[in-house]
């Protein structure tokens, strides 16, 4: 969420894209049962006809693609119109992440 100590970054609207690819991309990979669930789904993944909803489709169609061994062989178009969906534009300054610390 936000937060007054880590406000929106100036350009937030040309990145959201990207900085939702790399927060999934990185919980499937660091979960195996989940990363194997999202492999084992056929058939598109489809969110309401709202901008966050169609992003976030477009983010789990590119993970799932990377995850499985579809992406061992030639890019598809699809995955083309992920990765333009979901890559940082040309120009932007990196995403910094900032992390919590553990809950004990």
């Amino acid at each position: 969420g936000r937060s007054l100590e880590h406000p929106l970054r100036e350009g937030w609207e040309e990145v959201k894209g990207h900085a939702m690819y790399l927060a999934v991309k990185a919980k499937y990979d660091q979960n195996p049962e989940c990363s194997s669930e999202l492999v084992n789904t056929t058939g598109p993944i489809l969110g309401a006809p709202d901008h966050w909803q169609e992003l976030n489709s477009n983010v789990l169609e590119r993970v799932r693609f990377e995850l499985s061994s579809e992406s061992k062989g030639e890019e598809s178009t699809e995955y083309k119109n992920w990765c333009q969906a979901t890559d940082l534009p040309d120009g932007s300054e990196p995403i910094k992440v900032y992390l919590s610390p553990a809950s004990a």
